[in-house]
């Protein structure tokens, strides 16, 4: 666990806060577990920007893989699914703090489909089960 805090002048730490406040509201509900994971990741990104350069990549090849290390498993967002999904059935947009109660209510059944969902064969019986949990 880091004992780092947050650093506003930290480029990854202030990338990673905005991308999480972005898409996945969440996660910020509770400051000392979003602190721990921004600054965590943080870390093990500035550490594989290190190790990509010392292997000899150059600085765009090395700040790619930085930033995959930040985001990994934060590319699919449930809060966006939910507004485009409220959005496609009503026209109208769900902001984060409605979303982020619904979310809170469907995160088994995130989970139980996973991150790699949309697009699939499986999508329609997601939007099945999530469709009774949007606010009218």
């Amino acid at each position: 666990m880091s004992k780092a805090k947050f650093n506003t002048l930290n480029v990854l730490q202030q990338q990673l806060f905005h991308y999480i406040k972005d898409y996945h509201p969440y996660l910020l509900e509770n400051r000392d577990e979003a602190e721990e994971i921004i600054v965590t990741r943080a870390e093990m990104a500035q550490d594989a920007f290190s190790d990509a350069i010392m292997a000899g990549r150059n600085g765009l090849e090395a700040s790619e893989i930085a930033n995959e290390v930040l985001h990994a498993g934060l590319e699919f967002s449930p809060i966006s699914y939910l507004q485009e999904l409220y959005e496609t059935r009503t026209g109208k947009y769900l902001h984060d703090e409605p979303a982020c109660a619904v979310y809170r209510k469907t995160k088994e059944i995130f989970d139980r489909y996973g991150g790699d969902v949309e697009g699939s064969d499986k999508e329609d019986d997601l939007i099945n089960e999530l469709v009774p949990f949007l606010p009218e």
